[in-house]
């Protein structure tokens, strides 16, 4: 049953308990009765702490030969529901309208539009379809990355070196038992998530809570309220167990605010751009439309 509460109701509350100096809030309650503020302070704690942000930096210049912007791509392929709507794992996402065709060209639109936003050619790759068997579907869209002649890079092209080992060692022995270990160990997640936050600019899908909580640290690790507000309508969508919730509603997406100007985007779903334009973004001279019908807004 959702409750109103308050940051002071809260505290209080939790002063009833001898909880020590550290404190875990446990189970979903992403509700629109629970206060944006509240969830904008808990973010001030929930943040990634400071040697895992620091090997995901390691990361970040062994990916790209140094401190340089880029554009994170998350593609999901634990979509569950495409097959239901008869389309290919992989070839779907799941949007506030239910099951769309995500084909590879919408991706490389998604992509395009997103460096253009960013003004880079470095592209961080995300995904879970290797793991899950389609690695031809990969491979597929890196190529066609490659052909536009983009730096693309997943997190397996690069291993914490001797430098990078020393330096998380130094501030937190425990990371190095698991920088140690790759190819499906939970860390090999969290670091994808960590990485994503500190992209330039993030796309991915608006139904998957994995990206929700990447731009939940990237936006409260960036101080931008605005960006948290328009996460946190999105989660409160998706924990309304209902993809339809704004169409039934005849609510914009997102109604806290527009997106432009926004260092995030979703695959698939249309969403709400005030005063966008269309943007040039390639060699060729070619225009992709910016007006939030592909997920990404304009600056």
């Amino acid at each position: 049953v959702d409750v109103r509460t308050s940051t002071e109701d809260f505290a209080e509350s939790v002063s009833r308990y001898d909880v020590g100096p550290c404190m875990a809030v446990a189970g979903c309650w992403v509700s629109s009765k629970s206060p944006a503020d509240l969830h904008w302070e808990l973010w001030a704690f929930l943040r990634r702490p400071p040697p895992v942000a620091m090997v995901a930096k390691d990361w970040i210049r062994g990916l790209f030969g140094g401190d340089v912007p880029f554009v994170a791509l998350h593609w999901r392929f634990e979509e569950f529901e495409c097959p239901e709507g008869g389309f290919r794992v992989g070839e779907c996402v799941l949007t506030m309208g239910g099951t769309v065709l995500l084909s590879k060209e919408d991706i490389v639109d998604a992509v395009l539009a997103a460096v253009a936003v960013a003004e880079t050619k470095n592209v961080f790759l995300a995904t879970d379809g290797r793991r899950r068997g389609h690695g031809e579907l990969v491979d597929g869209l890196l190529h066609a990355l490659l052909e536009r002649r983009l730096v693309v890079r997943e997190r397996a092209d690069w291993h914490c070196d001797a430098a990078c080992i020393a330096r998380a060692d130094g501030k937190d022995g425990r990371l190095v038992a698991l920088l140690s270990v790759h190819d499906g160990h939970t860390f090999d997640s969290e670091l994808d998530q960590q990485i994503v936050a500190l992209s330039a600019f993030a796309i991915g899908s608006s139904r998957s809570s994995w990206f929700t909580e990447a731009l939940f640290e990237k936006a409260s690790r960036e101080g931008d309220r605005r960006a948290f507000d328009v996460v946190l309508e999105t989660e409160m969508a998706l924990h309304r167990n209902s993809g339809e919730f704004h169409l039934k509603e005849g609510i914009p997406f997102p109604s806290v605010s527009g997106m432009e100007e926004l260092q995030f985007g979703f695959l698939g779903q249309p969403v709400r751009c005030d005063g966008a334009r269309k943007t040039k973004y390639d060699q060729e001279e070619k225009r992709l439309s910016m007006d939030g019908s592909i997920g990404i807004c304009s600056v």
